[in-house]
């Protein structure tokens, strides 16, 4: 049995996005500090924070960079806990009393 990709389906980043530059794929032996496997979200920050950084790095993508879950999800990254620190998080209420984070919230009136 084969897996076979689902198709990116049409959503408005898709069709407005830059095309994806053009690769090629690895031929022969390649050196690197680090070897960053994936080309979505995490794999592409991760190659440019470590590149930043001045450390060797070499990104390795099967397909075409955001193939996977990163380009199937219409272009959406929303960063929630950027605003807010995990203990500030842990201490909002939730409504009904229920806990969040293992921490529980004292009932709303």
């Amino acid at each position: 049995m084969k897996i076979q990709d689902a198709p990116i389906e049409p959503s408005l980043w898709h069709a407005t996005a830059a095309p994806a530059p053009e690769t090629r794929p690895l031929e022969g032996r390649i050196s690197a500090h680090v070897c960053v496997i994936g080309g979505g979200y995490t794999g592409l920050s991760s190659a440019l924070h470590l590149a930043e950084k001045g450390i060797d790095v070499v990104l390795l993508e099967a397909k075409e960079i955001g193939n996977g879950g990163s380009g199937r999800n219409a272009g959406h990254c929303t960063p929630t806990f950027h605003f807010y620190e995990i203990p500030a998080i842990r201490k909002m209420p939730v409504a009904g009393g229920s806990t969040r984070c293992g921490v529980q919230s004292p009932p709303t009136r």
